[in-house]
């Protein structure tokens, strides 16, 4: 519902736009704003009680950005191949030097990503299993 919210403030809380944003049913947005209106007592049609949380949502993503801490130790600077999206997940395909590598990720992490063909990206990669296969099929 974050990511919906983000959207429909940058389309003036119009339903269609951010559906169409979002790549949402118009209804499902419709329902999402009016699920938030609920759970927080706003009226997101006055553009002055949407200030405070339009704010708090910019701050919060950039200290996010800001203050995230990773472990990851491999760190792959690459070029996105392809993204295809599902109705869920999303396969985006990486060239990473001379390698091909492929991610499956959450569609909603892809559209507020922004990821396309083209796009220069690091791919973060922390692993708790290899598995190792010679050209004879053993696995080990």
């Amino acid at each position: 519902m974050v990511s919906t919210l983000k959207v429909c403030f940058t389309t003036n809380v119009n339903a269609s736009e951010t559906a169409e944003r979002r790549l949402l049913l118009r209804n499902s947005v419709r329902y999402r704003l009016e699920r938030i209106v609920k759970l927080t007592g706003l009226n997101l049609k006055d553009y002055r009680v949407r200030l405070a949380p339009q704010l708090g949502l910019l701050v919060s993503s950039e200290e996010r950005r800001k203050t995230m801490k990773l472990s990851t130790r491999n760190r792959l600077p690459g070029t996105i191949t392809e993204v295809t999206k599902g109705e869920v997940a999303a396969k985006v395909s990486l060239r990473v030097g001379d390698n091909h590598m492929v991610a499956l990720i959450t569609r909603e992490s892809v559209d507020e990503l922004g990821l396309q063909t083209g796009m220069k990206i690091t791919a973060l990669v922390k692993a708790t299993d290899v598995v190792i296969l010679t050209d004879e099929g053993g696995i080990a």
